[in-house]
């Protein structure tokens, strides 16, 4: 009770006071004629001024009511758009972020990768906008804050992918850049961060939770480049394969079983063909998890080989926001002709890459 009185009184004094420092508005006086221009800017620059000091006052009254109703143990009073306010971002009940998250989005950016730089992606948890396992803010708030009707919920695994990948270069490299974007929606909710370093970007999504901005995801904006690198480097192993052969390999196991092999051979040398599937492996940390599918932190990639002189090769994001892309060769592709690589966006491709098997 006590902290409930305190809190009325400073409400009560803070609103006397704004009372007395504003001035009185001036009446309206009738005028016989037009006004000159002079007196119309003052008017004007009067009518801004009242503007802001009107602002400032319902951010103050509405941060007030929002700690009384916490004193009380109840939820603030709502915005019109949802659990939104203007002093506190989005709030979340129950979520407490003292000691959590940063001032700033930029902010939060530095504190993540010094965290991360330091003491390994574990200690990013006093940054992130997460309970145990989910997302702190609700499906329809967060889709009404980032401006998106159809917006998926941040996933705690997707941003755990994306930790790792950043504590390996972190660890390595320090922090080049942490530009802040421009908003799409409520800025003072959720804003994007690009983080660079060692020639990699990541997309920082802080959210503003309870006053404090933490973590809702994180991209790797490479991972994309990775699974390009990955259908590139089948695209021209099949090459050399069947150059080797006689025919494309049917899955990936066939595939790299003659990896040794071919890298051995003169003939393939002198043909000036290369099979660089296992370095791009072994580079984009990617593993063999079945017989016809190699797998990393971000994308699958399947073959197929229906014909003996048609396949194709798939990476397929595992989480939202990462692209799909496609790989294949027709039967009425010449042997020495280019790879096309296409992003498949909702089964429409976009020629994004060529590959040129032989080229160096």
């Amino acid at each position: 009770m006590a902290l409930t009185h305190r809190l009325a009184a400073a409400a009560a004094i803070v609103l006397a006071v704004a009372a007395v420092a504003a001035p009185a508005p001036a009446r309206a006086q009738p005028v016989d004629g037009p006004l000159d221009p002079e007196e119309v800017e003052r008017l004007r620059a009067e009518v801004e001024v009242l503007k802001a000091d009107a602002a400032e006052l319902r951010r103050r009254l509405e941060a007030l009511e929002e700690l009384l109703a916490r004193a009380h143990g109840a939820e603030p009073p709502l915005a019109p758009d949802g659990h939104v306010t203007d002093a506190l971002g989005v709030y979340v009940r129950g979520f407490p972020t003292a000691g959590l998250g940063a001032e700033s989005p930029t902010e939060l950016a530095r504190l993540l990768q010094h965290a991360i730089s330091e003491h390994g992606a574990g200690a990013a948890e006093d940054y992130l906008a997460y309970g145990r396992v989910d997302f702190v803010v609700p499906e329809k708030v967060w889709r009404h804050v980032t401006g998106d009707p159809e917006a998926p919920l941040p996933a705690r695994d997707a941003l755990a992918a994306a930790l790792a990948r950043a504590e390996r270069l972190f660890r390595a490299r320090p922090l080049e850049r942490a530009n802040l974007l421009p908003a799409a929606a409520w800025a003072g909710a959720v804003r994007d961060v690009e983080l660079v370093s060692g020639g990699e970007r990541f997309r920082l999504t802080a959210v503003r939770v309870n006053g404090r901005w933490l973590v809702a995801r994180l991209l790797a904006l490479e991972a994309d480049e990775d699974a390009l690198h990955l259908l590139a480097a089948i695209a021209e192993s099949q090459t050399t394969y069947r150059a080797w052969k006689g025919r494309y390999a049917a899955t990936f196991a066939e595939l790299l079983a003659e990896a040794d092999a071919i890298a051995a051979s003169e003939n393939v040398r002198r043909a000036g063909l290369r099979f660089p599937l296992p370095d791009a492996i072994a580079t984009t940390r990617t593993a063999v998890a079945t017989p016809d599918r190699l797998e990393n932190d971000f994308h699958r990639v399947t073959l197929s080989v229906p014909a003996n002189k048609r396949w194709a090769a798939r990476a397929d994001p595992r989480w939202p926001r990462h692209e799909a892309f496609v790989v294949f060769r027709s039967p009425e592709d010449a042997v020495e002709a280019p790879y096309p690589i296409y992003r498949d966006h909702e089964s429409s491709l976009t020629r994004v890459r060529e590959v040129h098997p032989g080229s160096r």
